[in-house]
């Protein structure tokens, strides 16, 4: 195998590792479970969750890897590019089509909250084998 080909390799494996999620810092844990966890059990559980009568569009948000994973409209949001992610816009209320939670729109705080959440990689703690 040629310098080339095995450099290229070695590029793509170290790629893949760094989009796993690392472990969540003291102070990401904190944010997630005083600000975000309370908001998103408070504002979204009762539809996105696996504890939801009924699941709506097929979209959990009750752990890390369901929201990258996503519902039926695809992936919920992407870690670190809160820019670009169906959550923030739909709490965001940016789109006339996707605003969540329907009846009543998130505070300005709260919808900050997510979008910095976000942005620092949507840090999550382990709570034990991904569902």
């Amino acid at each position: 195998m040629n310098t080339a080909r095995i450099s290229f390799i070695c590029m793509i494996l170290g790629s893949a590792a760094s989009i796993r999620a690392a472990e969540p810092s003291v102070a990401d844990t904190d944010y997630f479970e005083k600000k975000v966890r309370p908001l998103l059990v408070a504002k979204c559980y009762e539809c996105h969750s696996s504890s939801a009568l009924k699941l709506k569009g097929g979209l959990r948000l009750d752990s890390r890897a369901a929201m990258i994973k996503g519902g039926e409209s695809g992936p919920a949001m992407i870690a670190g590019k809160p820019e670009t992610s169906r959550l923030i816009r739909a709490v965001g209320y940016d789109d006339v089509n996707l605003q969540m939670p329907p009846k009543a729109r998130l505070a300005a705080t709260e919808v900050a909250t997510l979008t910095e959440w976000i942005r620092l990689g949507a840090p999550w703690p382990k709570e034990g084998p991904a569902q």
